[in-house]
């Protein structure tokens, strides 16, 4: 029975914290309890079907990415609640972030396509400098950027597996294995 109420118990706090860092971005309650004392909790206007959120892990900037699935756009938010909307393509559901490159990637679900974003000191700088296309980028899952900014990786719900170069943003090869289905 302890363990029992030790699971419960975790899987509780798991929300509530998962819930608090929400309510942190986006809305001002929290529907698990009382976020306790934390006055500083910002709201964030947002768009339409908020899909993933990235922050730079930067001391000196907190910016905030957001992708707008249904309003085809990434909002960029600095300092809290100083927004920019960036059009993309088509559904975006995930971000990539090499901060080094200031360079944002971000995964077009229904649009096939990768937006290669240059990221500027000046919040309206920001801008999309690429879109890297493939038939293989069927419904997509997620991104990530190697250490050396070199490459990026995209996968797909479809099982396949895409190698990007980040300096020619072209895609150097796709693998799939029908096998992981």
């Amino acid at each position: 029975m302890v363990s029992f109420l030790k699971k419960k118990l975790n899987s509780r706090i798991r929300l509530f914290a998962k819930c608090l860092i929400i309510s942190l971005i986006f809305f001002t309650g929290c529907p698990y309890g009382d976020p306790g004392p934390f006055p500083n909790i910002t709201t964030i206007g947002l768009g339409r079907i908020p899909f993933e959120v990235l922050t730079q892990n930067v001391p000196a900037n907190s910016d905030a990415y957001i992708t707008l699935a249904a309003d085809n756009s990434v909002l960029i938010d600095r300092y809290y609640n100083n927004n920019f909307p960036i059009p993309v393509g088509t559904y975006p559901v995930g971000i990539a972030l090499w901060q080094a490159g200031h360079r944002l990637y971000v995964i077009n679900n229904a649009g096939l396509s990768v937006s290669v974003l240059s990221i500027s000191p000046v919040l309206n700088g920001s801008q999309v400098i690429a879109s890297i296309s493939d038939p293989a980028f069927h419904n997509m899952g997620d991104a990530v950027v190697t250490p050396d900014g070199r490459y990026l990786y995209v996968v797909t719900n479809t099982n396949a597996l895409s190698i990007i170069s980040t300096t020619t943003n072209t895609v150097l090869q796709t693998f799939t294995d029908p096998s992981f289905s």
